[in-house]
């Protein structure tokens, strides 16, 4: 199975557009869907439900160690798989991710050059006082968002300006206002102000522009993924893909995965973390989140008093303590715990029934939520590539819900009308996973109009030609890391 993001073209069209009739998808386990190895990966040197000990060092400190500070410790999945810890050391404090500090600033939108776009952008998002080149939008201006041409309801823009005339298609600028007074809100009734302001820019999105992201090699050479961009489009992607897989669970020893998705969010930056967990009560690796899984431990997992509950318990306390040492940095992260999920499919978590699946997604977001305090997330609901309606938890269970593909056709419509077909017209759907780009305008207004791409972790290289990716990233539908607005 593959783990990566994707970008998805328009910037502030004010309209939500209807999906086309909903195609359905039935691409079950083939190669376009299967997952590479991310390798190179270690499965020894931890205990039933604990982490292997092993990991690269982290390139930054960006939870405010100083000097001599650990740098990043990763876990399970060094190439030597041993139990011996790798953690380098700074020599000047906490430093930007990606290794450079140019371009880090979030706040600022910057101007735009396709001319004004339409009034509103549906829920909480960036609104604009211009009319689209097809009409008057109906959108609404949504409160606190950005205007590009009078005042929102939370009063005088602060966004970029048109560089002059209705662009075609009506888009313009990037990013908008994550203001917290739209008319969605996390499933969370406790969720924290940065996650509301995370969901509602999510949605103002939706449909008008497409966040760039960006799988991380978090067992190897992670800042590295995320340079590539900067060095050849000057952009760095407005989502930094992560894994719990790979760090530790000690708040001052919380390497790759968290201190790196703080630091992205401090640099303006969006957190998104997915989780290879191992098969309760095996312990984390890679090749132990694929083991078989019977129906008798589908149902241990969550039966208090059972091998399979007492470590499932202790994987989401890992879990707990990462996104709480986030939480309490006021950082905001789209979870997508089980990611790739179908019947049938690879990890230990698909090999369940849809309801023995139901069930565990309830218990493991409950015991995160109630249990353990976590409020700082929005919740992804991550299919494979053959999204199905049996696992779907539903509207007031997920926040976002997207698929994934290996296909090298994209924009890939009938992947988005398959999933529409199961979520909606309205709830944001994302190309979590991927290993191509798709071109933006290929995607808008309404063939596969992606709320985000992630690509994963080496794919940038070896499935996406230079060009392709510089002309996505150019494109107006395209947010970047220095479009997003201050969500914190």
């Amino acid at each position: 199975m593959n783990l990566g993001f994707n970008f998805i073209p328009s910037r502030r069209s004010p309209c939500w557009l209807l999906l086309a009739t909903a195609l359905t998808l039935s691409c079950s386990g083939s190669d376009a869907d299967a997952e590479p190895d991310p390798t190179p990966r270690g499965s020894g040197g931890s205990s039933a439900g604990g982490r292997a000990a092993a990991g690269s060092a982290g390139d930054l400190s960006s939870a405010g160690q100083g000097a001599g500070g650990v740098a990043g410790q990763g876990n399970s999945g060094a190439s030597n798989g041993g139990n011996s810890s790798s953690a380098g050391t700074h020599s000047s404090g906490t430093t930007s991710v990606a290794g450079s500090s140019a371009g880090t600033a979030a706040a600022g939108m910057g101007s735009s050059t396709g001319g004004s776009s339409s009034g509103g952008s549906g829920r909480g998002g960036a609104s604009s006082g211009g009319t689209h080149s097809g009409g008057t939008s109906s959108g609404g201006t949504s409160s606190g968002g950005t205007s590009s041409g009078g005042t929102s309801s939370g009063g005088t823009s602060s966004g970029g300006t048109s560089s002059g005339g209705t662009s075609s298609g009506g888009v313009s600028g990037a990013g908008g206002s994550g203001a917290s007074n739209c008319n969605v809100a996390p499933v969370d009734p406790n969720a924290t102000p940065a996650a509301k302001k995370l969901l509602c820019y999510l949605y103002s999105q939706y449909k008008n522009h497409v966040l760039s992201g960006q799988q991380e090699t978090s067992w190897s050479n992670p800042q590295g993924d995320i340079s590539f961009y900067q060095t050849n489009t000057g952009k760095y992607p407005a989502i930094l893909g992560g894994d719990f897989l790979y760090t530790t669970t000690s708040p001052s020893d919380q390497g790759t995965t968290t201190t790196r998705a703080q630091g992205y969010w401090n640099a303006g930056g969006i957190p998104m973390i997915r989780y290879h967990m191992g098969a309760p009560p095996n312990a984390d690796s890679y090749e132990n989140s694929m083991l078989g899984y019977s129906s008798t431990q589908c149902n241990n997992v969550v039966t208090a008093g059972t091998a399979e509950n007492t470590s499932y318990k202790s994987k989401l306390d890992y879990v707990a303590a990462n996104l709480l040492t986030l939480q309490n940095a006021g950082v905001a992260v789209i979870l997508a715990l089980f990611h790739e999920t179908q019947p049938n499919g690879w990890f230990w978590w698909s090999k369940c029934s849809s309801s023995q699946f139901l069930v565990l997604y309830k218990y493991s977001y409950d015991y995160l939520m109630i249990t353990k305090g976590v409020h700082n997330i929005v919740r992804l609901m991550p299919f494979s590539g053959s999204p199905n309606s049996g696992f779907y938890p539903g509207a007031s269970a997920v926040d976002i819900v997207g698929p994934d593909t290996y296909a090298t056709n994209p924009p890939f419509g009938s992947l988005y009308s398959s999933t529409a077909s199961i979520a909606g017209s309205t709830m944001p759907i994302a190309l979590h996973e991927t290993g191509s780009i798709p071109q933006p305008s290929t995607m808008f207004p309404s063939a596969a109009p992606w709320l985000l791409w992630s690509v994963w972790a080496g794919y940038q290289v070896s499935n996406n030609s230079l060009s392709n990716i510089k002309s996505a990233y150019a494109s107006p539908y395209t947010v970047t890391r220095d479009e997003l607005p201050d969500l914190k």
